[in-house]
């Protein structure tokens, strides 16, 4: 009689995650995928492992594996997880199926406007989206839908997470603000401006909005 040891339900073996070359197994042994696969919860595992299983990973504006520093970065910084929730520069993004989507795929689906305001976030946060993820750089242009729909409409106009500058997306083209009240007025501005026809200020009006809120100054 041969006694087979039995997975626990809903626990997938290292084969099943990696296949079974001996290539892949050293990989699973010395990288970050070993510990994320053992964690509790299925939402990260789900997409770690899409890095190196899915043709619809994202290659050019999501996760990488770093072999040199056993870890997996998104930009310029490094990403982890904690639960379902996501961990960037020491920063919390409350996980969701839609935030994952937008960070891990190419064709992201699933998600809706809150995790859209969440990855522009973490898209500024990361500077993913930039050549050298250096903020003051041209943004990293791409056919893709995903760059053209969803990556270049957040960013643009954007406001960086400093607090201190708008950004265009074109390099080097910065409007400094020294308080609040030059961001208000510059917000008027604006808003004038789109009341007489103008439609190009949506993006930089939504982002003056944003950093007023996170100052405390609108709700």
């Amino acid at each position: 009689m041969k006694f087979i040891k039995r997975e626990a339900p809903g626990t997938p073996t290292k084969q099943q995650l990696l296949g079974a070359s001996g290539e892949q197994d050293d990989a699973y042994q010395n990288s970050p995928l070993s510990d994320y696969f053992q964690a509790s919860h299925e939402l990260p595992r789900r997409y770690i492992r899409s890095v190196k299983t899915s043709p619809d990973n994202d290659n050019t504006f999501g996760p990488i594996y770093d072999k040199v520093n056993n870890r997996y970065t998104l930009g310029k910084e490094t990403i982890d997880f904690v639960g379902a929730d996501i961990i960037i520069n020491s920063k919390k993004f409350k996980g969701t199926e839609g935030l994952y989507e937008l960070i891990f795929k190419t064709q992201p689906t699933n998600y809706n406007a809150e995790d859209e305001a969440e990855y522009r976030k973490i898209l500024l946060e990361t500077q993913v989206h930039r050549r050298n993820f250096d903020e003051g750089a041209h943004l990293r242009s791409s056919k893709s839908s995903k760059y053209l729909k969803i990556i270049k409409p957040l960013v643009s106009g954007e406001i960086s997470g400093k607090g201190h500058m708008i950004v265009s997306d074109k390099p080097f083209q910065y409007v400094y603000w020294d308080n609040i009240n030059e961001l208000v007025h510059r917000l008027r501005l604006l808003i004038a401006s789109q009341n007489a026809g103008n439609t190009s200020h949506n993006n930089e009006i939504m982002s003056i909005i944003e950093e007023l809120r996170e100052a405390g100054v609108v709700e």
